[in-house]
């Protein structure tokens, strides 16, 4: 034999769909990533929505507060009821709500698109260790193929058609061409003289 020559191909079928299958979850994982980026194009608009809100309620509370101040002051005056006093502060007390509501919105908005953040990383962690894992299966599929290390001739060979096989297993027996010959004898106390 050759070196280089194939001296055996083992059924392979196994370690191709197992590497089919690692590339399958490979394209899963990107499109996940594709899904989160849409998500997060989604929620920063939203975050945004609830800036402007938040914003929107900052000035109307504030021009309630104006409000209030004025009337506290038309009231201890005399110019303005306790029943108008009172309805200008309920209003305030609603609008504060509202602001406070803007607020926890506004940061569960900003909350939720740091958490796919990480997501994503977990996801960019996942694929990288998918993608070792590939190139792992697709070295298991050229193990399949066993050609001959050097020059040499072919000795006993063990292995048959159809025949299962271990890891580790000694298939066959190259004599290599370039290395001085030996054999291996065992002989009895007997035959040996000194």
């Amino acid at each position: 034999v050759k070196k280089g020559d194939t001296l055996l191909i083992i059924d392979n079928r196994e370690y191709v769909y197992e590497e089919e299958q690692t590339e399958a979850t490979i394209q899963k994982q990107i499109a996940e990533i594709d899904v989160i980026e849409k998500t997060k194009h989604t929620l920063a608009k939203d975050a945004e929505a609830a800036k402007s809100k938040l914003k929107a309620n900052e000035s109307k509370v504030w021009k309630q507060d104006l409000e209030y101040d004025r009337y506290s002051k038309l009231y201890k005056v005399e110019s303005a009821t306790a029943q108008q006093l009172e309805e200008v502060k309920s209003t305030l007390d609603i609008y504060k709500s509202e602001l406070n509501a803007a607020e926890q919105n506004y940061q569960a908005s900003a909350s939720r698109l740091v958490d796919l953040e990480a997501q994503k990383g977990v996801l960019f962690a996942e694929i990288k260790r998918l993608k070792s894992l590939k190139q792992r299966k697709k070295l298991d599929v050229g193990y399949t193929v066993i050609t001959a290390p050097y020059n040499g001739r072919m000795g006993k060979r063990t292995i048959e058609i159809g025949q299962m096989i271990n890891p580790g297993q000694v298939l066959a027996f190259i004599v290599n061409d370039e290395t001085p010959k030996w054999i291996v004898a065992n002989f009895k106390e007997t035959q040996i003289s000194e």
